[in-house]
């Protein structure tokens, strides 16, 4: 009887525990749902079936709709996955930014919460742009349900030196971004999008200095810098390829004619890597070779 009731009793306690964790509602008008993560309501969509999951993770202070068709023709591929972090988007209609301080590590715990609570299913490849590919390096370091990745432009930690090191003697009519880049950010993430203090969480990331054999596909923009900007892009190519050192099975690939939000001006060239992580997953980590993986992309070359 005595152990009876102790059985039952780790049944009720299980049960507790289960019923307690945060569950997802649709969202009322919405194509998406909402989920409690880390203290607030999150706002996420997820389409199609399948496996992996491919989780987007947008740039600094923009909203996941920036991935206009590539979701769209991803989720036709597998289940695929947006979300808008705390702040941005329509998660903004379920409640304002605290007034504090966010780094990177905020960032991953409101991710890591999002995927259980909203019982996203594993594994996943990440596919990150600028800073959301900061963000899915930090994530994908630290956790070994990311199967593979995808960096869209990415920042990348010390990519504020490396530019500033190589800008041209000052000049009253420089281009804005040299004035940016010449100036310190400002000590108080407060003035910045996302409440991020955005050296403490470069920082956090560049401590992750290896994913592995995991596939990793590095697409980098080729029409960013121009005009006198153009002395910047070396520096920005290396920093690129520097970033896809982090596996022993990458691939780097240019979008020549494709400024920062590549999904948008080269989307076929983010979508046939999406397509191709996907594979490697399916493929126990096989990765195929650059050339095979573009060959159907106007706007890519392959550079690694």
């Amino acid at each position: 009887m005595r152990g009876c009731a102790a059985l039952l009793m780790a049944v009720l306690v299980l049960a507790g525990c289960g019923s307690g964790r945060p569950k997802p509602v649709r969202a009322e008008g919405l194509p998406g749902s909402v989920v409690e993560t880390d203290g607030h309501k999150i706002y996420f969509d997820c389409e199609g079936k399948g496996s992996p999951t491919v989780l987007f993770l947008s740039g600094l202070g923009d909203d996941s709709s920036s991935w206009g068709s590539v979701f769209d023709e991803s989720s036709q591929m597998t289940r695929s996955c947006k979300y808008d972090r705390d702040g941005l988007g329509l998660t903004g209609l379920y409640g304002s930014l605290p007034p504090k301080a966010r780094d990177a590590h905020d960032q991953v715990r409101e991710l890591e919460q999002l995927l259980e609570n909203a019982d996203i299913p594993k594994p996943y490849v990440l596919v990150g742009h600028s800073w959301g590919g900061a963000l899915a390096r930090l994530y994908a370091g630290t956790h070994d349900d990311v199967k593979a990745v995808v960096f869209v432009d990415s920042a990348t930690p010390g990519q504020g030196a490396a530019l500033a090191a190589v800008l041209p003697p000052k000049r009253a009519d420089e281009p804005q971004l040299f004035t940016a880049l010449r100036n310190e950010p400002s000590a108080d993430p407060l003035q910045s999008p996302e409440n991020l203090d955005l050296p403490k969480s470069l920082a956090e990331v560049g401590k992750v200095t290896s994913l592995g054999s995991r596939p990793e596909i590095v697409i980098t923009a080729g029409s960013t810098f121009t005009g006198d900007a153009a002395v910047l892009f070396p520096v920005w190519s290396r920093l690129q390829n520097e970033l896809a050192g982090l596996s022993s099975r990458s691939v780097h690939v240019l979008a020549p004619t494709s400024a920062h939000y590549v999904q948008q001006d080269a989307p076929d060239v983010v979508m046939a890597s999406v397509r191709a992580a996907v594979d490697a997953v399916r493929d126990d980590g096989h990765l195929a070779a650059c050339a095979a993986i573009f060959r159907h992309a106007a706007d890519g070359t392959c550079l690694r």
